[in-house]
């Protein structure tokens, strides 16, 4: 199942900067409501199963795995995808340090309290470093929408993996 989730999100990061660096900010919408969010569900899943010394040169891996891949597969990406490895790295961090404080909470809790600050953080991140500026109210409805999105995805999650606490 780890390797399905490592796949799943390489697929999702990969597919959000190609859409972006080819479609322009207007991509933002469709990776904000779905790839993203599934990309940040998927990382907390991950998270909880890769618990100790090597997590964090594990997530490191994966989110510059993606970013490579994007920048391997579109030359012209490559702005996208360092925007992409910045606000990961930033949100993921975030993300990382909520779904740690929030360890006692039950799954779904865990899963859309740390989704938050991710979907905030990646938000701000993202338009800062691929496009040198940050529209606030792309900012804030990309947020809204990573948020929803991530909490459709962390119910698929949950049921798949079992719900698992």
């Amino acid at each position: 199942m780890t390797a399905v989730l490592v796949a799943v999100y390489l697929f999702a990061i990969v597919a959000a900067n190609l859409s972006v660096s080819h479609f322009g900010p207007v991509a933002l919408v469709f990776t904000g409501w779905v790839l993203i969010p599934l990309d940040l569900t998927v990382k907390d899943v991950l998270q909880e199963r890769w618990t100790g010394n090597a997590l964090m040169a594990r997530m490191g891996a994966l989110v510059l795995c993606g970013s490579a891949l994007s920048a391997l597969l579109s030359p012209s990406a490559g702005g996208i995808a360092a925007g992409s490895f910045a606000a990961f790295a930033v949100a993921g961090t975030g993300d990382a340090v909520a779904l740690h404080w929030l360890r006692h909470k039950p799954a779904l809790v865990r899963m859309n309290g740390s989704n938050a600050a991710g979907s905030i953080l990646d938000s701000v991140v993202f338009q800062l470093v691929a496009f040198g500026s940050i529209d606030a109210g792309l900012c804030m409805t990309q947020a809204a929408s990573k948020m929803l999105g991530g909490f459709v995805w962390s119910l698929a999650l949950y049921k798949m993996v079992g719900g698992k606490k």
